[in-house]
């Protein structure tokens, strides 16, 4: 349910830092006099507690060390995107805090249109809410911090409300995502610091060299292979890229001061292709709330919690184990 994507990194983080000043609030958490849980993020009357935030926080912690971790060193969490911004504000500011505000936006008007989910699907969400909890090894419930069963199902049940609201909210729309812009192929990277040596691999290579043999042994980068979709490359290294045969090379590519020499290893990634369309898919659907959205939020103002916020670290090493299909619908069609 990622509201953006796609930005540059540089020009989201500056727009968070000046963004975050107005939504911090200086006062400690509130406490709800009724079921005493702290309030980590308030929106108008609507909000979410702490325990409910650390479960999407951990969700997104997860995905990002199981995608990332190897790619960008163990410590990639501390890696400054702009001076004094690190990695882990990034993810914390763009993703967690994105995700919980319309999480609450889209509950809020799904409350006000009567929107009520089916008791089977109730149920179905508390079957899930108690699987997860089944499945979290020791770190994840320390990083959770006494978060229970009850918790992890209210968190669920905001999501079916939010997911059967976007489906609402799409109704009579034409939402179409072709099999070309859904799709990821899987590539094999060489990268090197001048065109002599791209030219002497590329050469080897077209020698009959096997190209994951070369590149682990001449690479600037530890790692080599990757699963890419359209988005995640540059247009002019899509280009080339996408128009690949499998098992042909490119020729050597120059681009942002390094030099490549890549290698489709498969057209189409069947798995990931298939979730890139569900993500496409949503945020096409997002485009028929964003709007509503953006008024929504000028009359129902925020406060989110620094106490929390500071303390949500997600710099740490442990058994984390990426649920991908925890935060999307029981009903995988919406």
């Amino acid at each position: 349910m990622k509201r953006f994507s796609g930005r540059s990194i540089k020009s989201i983080a500056v727009v968070t830092i000046l963004a975050a000043s107005m939504l911090f609030s200086s006062c400690l958490a509130s406490v709800s006099w009724l079921t005493n849980e702290k309030k980590a993020l308030i929106q108008g009357r609507d909000y979410l507690t702490e325990s409910e935030m650390r479960i999407i926080a951990l969700e997104y912690k997860s995905r990002f060390e199981h995608y990332y971790r190897d790619l960008l060193t163990e410590s990639f969490w501390e890696i400054e995107v702009v001076s004094g911004y690190t990695y882990e504000d990034y993810v914390k500011d763009y993703y967690i805090l994105e995700e919980a505000e319309a999480l609450l936006y889209l509950n809020a008007i799904a409350k006000e249109r009567n929107v009520v989910l089916t008791d089977v699907r109730k149920e179905a969400v508390r079957n899930k809410a108690e699987a997860y909890m089944k499945s979290l090894s020791d770190d994840e419930k320390t990083f959770l911090n006494g978060v229970t069963a009850e918790d992890a199902e209210q968190l669920l049940l905001y999501y079916e409300n939010a997911f059967e609201m976007i489906r609402v909210l799409s109704e009579g729309k034409k939402l179409e995502v072709s099999d070309e812009e859904s799709r990821v192929v899987d590539i094999q990277v060489i990268r090197v610091e001048d065109r002599t040596s791209a030219e002497m691999l590329h050469e080897r290579i077209v020698n009959g060299e096997n190209f994951a043999t070369v590149a682990r042994a001449a690479s600037l980068d530890a790692r080599i292979d990757y699963s890419v979709s359209r988005e995640d490359l540059s247009p002019e290294i899509a280009k080339i890229v996408f128009m690949l045969n499998d098992a042909e090379e490119t020729d050597v590519i120059e681009y942002g001061g390094s030099f490549y020499l890549i290698r489709l290893v498969s057209s189409v990634n069947v798995l990931l292709s298939s979730n890139n369309r569900k993500n496409l898919l949503a945020a096409r659907r997002y485009e028929n709330w964003a709007d509503e959205y953006d008024r929504y939020l000028k009359d129902h103002p925020e406060t989110l919690s620094t106490d929390f916020w500071r303390s949500l670290k997600l710099n740490d090493n442990g058994a984390y184990t990426s649920r991908d299909d925890l935060l999307r619908p029981i009903d995988d069609s919406l």
